[in-house]
């Protein structure tokens, strides 16, 4: 049994109540409407882009990202890293960043494209340094849990004020900010939901 497979084994519990309690959150706080089609932009394992495939709401989800290690069968598509997203213009009502853009070399050309290829709304699961120790964590659990998958970790972590002045950059405008864990207990990590109207 490799390494890989131990760690996946240890970590399906936690993946799996992780992805029902983001679920829930989008269907609570941002989902609106009938008929969707969202985009999970940095899906990994994607599990969140088949748990929400499966909802009533939505008519279409893609999963792209610059790694292929879904777990489970989704509408997948591969993504260089400074490419163009291989998906049309204002294709999709939502498309969902989950802790992905720390995982950029250049978040602002990632959420360019991001932009490009929405109608509606942006929504993005970020973890924000609020402190050097909390960024020290963040730094040193991210790496152990993606380059295991050969994903860029290059840790470029922001505030949650050095996100706004980006998005104030990119002209988004900012519907709603939450704060929001991942995780029943204290965690290091402190995450917050910016919900963006392209």
């Amino acid at each position: 049994m490799g390494i890989n497979h131990f760690i996946d084994k240890m970590l399906a519990g936690r993946n799996a109540r992780k992805t029902d309690k983001l679920v829930l959150f989008c269907i609570e706080n941002i989902l609106s409407g009938n008929g969707l089609e969202v985009l999970d932009l940095g899906c990994g394992n994607g599990l969140f882009c088949h748990a929400i495939s499966g909802l009533p709401s939505i008519s279409h989800a893609v999963g792209v990202d610059v790694v292929e290690y879904c777990k489970v069968p989704i509408n997948f598509q591969l993504y260089s890293e400074g490419q163009r997203i291989p998906v049309d213009d204002k294709s999709f009502d939502y498309t969902f960043i989950v802790e992905v853009l720390h995982h950029s070399d250049d978040a602002e050309h990632l959420l360019r494209e991001a932009v490009r290829v929405t109608r509606g709304y942006l929504v993005i699961f970020e973890d924000v340094v609020t402190s050097g120790a909390r960024l020290f964590f963040m730094r040193w659990f991210d790496t152990l849990m993606n380059m295991r998958h050969g994903v860029n970790t290059p840790l470029n972590f922001k505030s949650e004020d050095e996100w706004k002045l980006v998005f104030a950059r990119l002209n988004l405008s900012i519907q709603q900010i939450y704060n929001y864990s991942f995780y029943k207990f204290y965690s290091p990590q402190k995450c917050r939901v910016f919900l963006l109207k392209v």
